[in-house]
């Protein structure tokens, strides 16, 4: 058995026996019941012939093993690579448009059927402040390490949030088409062979909500270019451009979506929530590249607009 250190969430193993090799995961961030829903969607998935994990089941027929409060799942082992978005080709990036499509519709298939449209939560101006300037301080009086500096550094984000506090989106509002997701589609998450995806894992943020929000999500995250230095705008416009013929998805919704986004990630704090108050420090780096995007982004919001909507 074998330790992995990838990933930030969950304690993952890789297990060889008789029958080859699995991947174990203890599985830290939703419960047995929403465990169960992915496992069951992820087999589903591969009989189509999608690449995802095939479950493993357990003697008694169960996709999980629950000991002791904890949540264990296996699942046959997939081999491939890690790429960073900007490595792509054009012509992958659009396939990997393509392939978030699909997953899509397949979902829509195989899983219960949802509402058209869904309500996504906006944070307050007042809320989001308060937020911030709470770990601000946190962060002045720590005095620790590096990411302590780097925090307290943000202090502009509080004058930023009173500056684009008209910006913030409509709350309470139905966002649609809503559609199953896959909840963290990123690079991370991706295993690449040959020039095509083999393997699409972590499937525990599984969850209903609009399809436009999963693929700018997925957009920022996968084209990130290097630290600070923004998004892979060519990358992001060959993503899309793959995905929308799948799937009919009006300017409108993708617009909002990337509006949410933003809003999103100009009062988010999640992060530091992890660091300061349980003392978790494995997502300092989310929080890094999460600000520099951020602060790339507001000044080139038409900018990374016209590049989701390029035709």
């Amino acid at each position: 058995m074998q330790a992995l250190t990838a990933g930030t969430m969950n304690r993952s193993w890789r297990v060889t026996a008789a029958g080859g090799a699995a991947a174990v995961k203890e599985v830290l961030d939703v419960d047995a019941a929403a465990t169960r829903r992915q496992a069951a969607a992820c087999q589903a998935l591969a009989g189509r012939g999608l690449p995802v994990p095939t479950p493993l089941l357990t003697a008694a027929g169960d996709h999980l093993v629950e000991r002791a409060d904890a949540v264990y799942t296996a699942a046959r082992w997939l081999t491939g690579e890690s790429r960073a978005g900007a490595e792509l080709t054009l012509a992958e990036a659009a396939g990997l448009g393509t392939l978030l499509a699909d997953i899509h519709d397949a979902l829509g298939a195989v899983l219960p059927p949802v509402p058209p449209a869904v309500v996504e939560p906006v944070i307050e101006v007042a809320a989001a402040d308060e937020q911030v300037a709470r770990y601000l301080a946190l962060a002045s009086r720590a005095g620790g390490d590096g990411m302590d500096a780097f925090v307290a550094a943000e202090m502009p984000r509080r004058r930023l949030l009173r500056e684009v506090a008209g910006r913030r989106p409509a709350g309470g509002v139905l966002c649609g088409p809503a559609g199953w997701t896959h909840g963290d589609f990123q690079h991370g998450n991706l295993l690449w062979q040959a020039g095509a995806v083999a393997g699409v894992l972590d499937w525990d943020l599984l969850r209903v909500r609009p399809v436009a929000a999963e693929l700018v999500r997925a957009a920022t995250l996968i084209f990130a270019a290097k630290p600070g230095s923004g998004l892979d705008l060519p990358r992001v416009g060959a993503f899309v451009r793959g995905y929308r013929p799948r799937r009919v998805l009006a300017d409108a919704a993708i617009v909002d979506a990337a509006d949410r986004l933003w809003w999103e990630r100009v009062c988010e704090t999640w992060h530091l929530r992890r660091r300061y108050e349980r003392g978790d420090t494995a997502c300092d780096g989310f929080f890094r590249s999460a600000s520099g995007l951020l602060w790339w982004w507001t000044p080139r919001r038409e900018e990374f607009l016209a590049a989701l909507l390029c035709p």
